[in-house]
């Protein structure tokens, strides 16, 4: 891996005790991949507009490429204040955004210069290409939250141009390939930090035809509207 991303130990409440913790973190990271791989940091919706400030201010010597989903999704004029407040730090969100409206309103108000939208959660991969046209004429980039750990995330990263990096959130003991942990058959693996799609058709998922059950349409009919 090329990149690196630390997830959240710390919620607001914590005060000047979280602040401490999540540099702690970050600087301890940072010492780990060094200054030629990015480093993000999400603290999963656990932030308020105060705390969020404070804590931009706090990581801003470890160069963060950038904060990912501080506040909650709802919180449009939260993310809006927080853009304004801090400019030396990209913002990212979107994985607990649904639709395509809900991320227009995110670029309409430049409140976000990453979009994130989940490919399972935002409406799926035609609903993210239509998030990922509305970024594309703003000028804003598109990583979707965990696309390498998906057939088809890995397609929509691997096509569109403004998508630079895909985000794999899968780990290994030592030892243990990746591909032993692999969900899916058939997807490709990250190697030194990249991915070689694959050739088969469509995602290229190996689906074995005995997974499948067989729907019994009679006994599926006889039950229509039974308890």
């Amino acid at each position: 891996f090329k990149h690196f991303k630390v997830s959240n130990p710390a919620h607001y409440d914590m005060g000047i005790d979280g602040l401490n913790l999540v540099e702690e973190k970050i600087a301890s990271a940072r010492e780990i991949v060094g200054n030629n791989s990015e480093l993000m940091y999400n603290p999963v919706m656990s932030f308020n507009v105060e705390f969020a400030i404070r804590m931009a201010e706090r990581l801003r010597p470890y160069g963060l490429r950038w904060l990912e989903e501080p506040l909650i999704p709802t919180d449009l004029e939260g993310h809006i204040e927080l853009r304004k407040a801090i400019n030396w730090v990209p913002l990212a969100t979107g994985e607990d955004h649904h639709g395509r409206w809900a991320f227009r309103q995110l670029v309409e108000n430049r409140a976000v210069d990453v979009l994130q939208p989940d490919l399972k959660w935002c409406g799926g991969l035609t609903e993210a290409l239509k998030i990922y046209a509305i970024g594309e004429a703003a000028g804003i980039i598109t990583i979707p939250h965990a696309a390498a750990a998906s057939p088809w995330g890995q397609h929509f990263a691997i096509s569109m141009p403004e998508s630079p990096m895909a985000e794999f959130w899968m780990g290994s003991d030592p030892g243990i390939p990746l591909e032993e942990l692999c969900p899916i058959p058939g997807m490709p693996m990250p190697k030194d930090g990249y991915i070689k799609p694959s050739d088969a058709p469509g995602f290229g998922m190996d689906i074995k035809e005995e997974w499948i059950i067989p729907w019994n349409h009679a006994a599926a009919a006889n039950n229509t509207g039974k308890s």
